[in-house]
Parts: C-alpha cells; structure tokens; sequence
C-alpha cells in the first residue's frame, strides 16, 4: 500500500513545535537512500489492522539531536555520540517518541490510512526480513539543520 508523504514544511513545523527549537527541513531524494542513513535508527509504521505500512528512520545525527532534544540532554553530550558514532540508548528510545509524533503529518492527509509508530530500533533491525526497506514503494528524504549538525530522515512505504 502507497501513501501521501509530507512535505518538509510539514514535517519541520511538527518537528518545530514538539522541540522548542528551529528545524528547517528540505527535500532530499538522496537521504530516501537507506544505505545514506547509516548507522540509523527508525520506526516501523503499522495500521490499524497491525500491518507494515512503512517506516521513519533517521542518520546518526538526527537520532541524536531529535531524541536527545527530546530529552533536553546538552548539547556537549549529543555532539559526543555523533563523534564516538553511536547513539546512546536515551536518544534512540526518545527517537521513537518523535517518530509517532511525526506520524501525526501521515496521518492528516487526505487517503492516507490511520499509522502509528512501533518502538525505534536499529536501521539494520528494522530491515532484516523487510526487503521493501531497501525498495520501497514510495520514499521521501529529507535533510537539514539539527541541534548538533546536518542530518537525514527518511519516510519509507512497505
């Protein structure tokens, strides 16, 4: 099944308004590449009826600076995880948090069936035995300005 995707607008003034922080997200077809998105992080999106509609997922930098700001954690201490290459398990978890919050842009539009986010994981996780993450059937990327650099975000469809 295909959806509607958000438009960055959408998807920065969710973004905006939940962190208490400017994130001016753009349209990026090369951050819809999963292998662009490595190491990441993501969740799955299911539908009412518990199926696989697709997925969030987010580079290193946008895990961190979205759960992290999330969590409010000091800057210092994001800018640390994205040198030492790993997301710690705080930032992912709130990550997760975010994702369903950014549901709310899939859910409001027009067509699209009602989603919501399962808990975030590892990108290498989420698709194993999930061959539509590497093809999906619609794609969106997005990039831009985090709390502690450029980061990528991408929305998936099954």
């Amino acid at each position: 099944m295909t959806f509607q995707l958000p438009d960055p607008q959408q998807l920065s003034s969710v973004l905006c308004g939940l962190l208490g922080t400017d994130i001016s997200l753009e349209s990026a077809d090369s951050a819809a590449e999963v292998s662009a998105l490595e190491p990441g992080w993501g969740s799955l999106l299911i539908d009412d009826d518990d199926n696989e509609i697709g997925c969030i997922v987010s580079d290193l930098v946008s895990t961190v600076s979205l759960g992290g700001g999330l969590l409010m954690l000091p800057v210092g201490g994001l800018e640390d995880q994205v040198d030492e290459g790993e997301a710690s398990e705080m930032a992912v978890s709130a990550l997760g948090e975010v994702i369903n919050v950014m549901t709310k842009t899939l859910n409001e539009l027009e067509g699209n069936p009602h989603v919501r986010s399962m808990p975030a994981q590892p990108l290498a996780e989420l698709s194993d035995g999930r061959p539509w993450v590497q093809s999906p059937s619609a794609s969106a990327g997005y990039e831009g300005k985090m709390l502690v650099g450029n980061g990528r975000i991408a929305i998936l469809g099954a």
